[in-house]
């Protein structure tokens, strides 16, 4: 009996287990630049100098939990040349966004002759509170006028990224299954 109790307990903390996996973040911020004399942006070079801080505009979901409005982010040069470089972005209260991927890149003119005036870029990344990391995507626009750009991340849940707790359980009662029949057998 001593034994059939060691293996229920085990079995429980087996099972347990999978109830301690992490879920990703949810939810989003977005910041604008602080300084407008900060920021350069070369569109000949495809580049963006953001030399300073942005301010967070606003904060939704589990990143109310690490940012409130009016915090100050640091956020770093982006090149946005091909190929494409992964980096980190930006960091403010323990979170910090690392680009993945760029998929629009898109410049606006007033004349074809002109300089830029606007840019949109979009992509995805991967935001970390330094121990977990959730996929998400980002926008960001700069504006010339104002010399200022704003930015927004969002987390993406997806299903998949999840470990599912219901299969390490399903695992447990099978090889607890297979206990008891062997005992049974005896």
């Amino acid at each position: 009996m001593n034994k059939v109790v060691k293996v229920v307990i085990g079995t429980l903390l087996m099972a347990s287990a999978g109830l301690a996996s992490a879920v990703p973040l949810t939810g989003g911020v977005s910041f604008s630049s602080t300084n407008t004399t900060g920021m350069n942006w070369d569109s000949s070079a495809d580049f963006i100098n953001i030399a300073g801080n942005a301010a967070v505009d606003d904060v939704s979901g589990e990143f109310a939990n690490y940012l409130s409005i009016g915090d100050l982010a640091h956020f770093s040069n982006i090149d946005y040349s091909t190929p494409f470089t992964a980096a980190t972005i930006w960091s403010a209260g323990g979170l910090s966004f690392t680009l993945e991927a760029m998929t629009t890149i898109q410049e606006f003119t007033r004349q074809p002759w002109l300089d830029p005036f606007a840019l949109v870029l979009a992509g995805t990344g991967t935001l970390s509170d330094g121990i977990e990391t959730t996929t998400g995507y980002w926008n960001m626009s700069v504006n010339t006028a104002g010399n200022s750009f704003s930015w927004s991340s969002s987390a993406d849940v997806n299903d998949s990224d999840i470990p599912e707790p219901a299969s390490m359980s399903l695992l447990a009662l099978g090889l607890l299954g297979f206990h008891v029949r062997r005992k049974l057998k005896k």
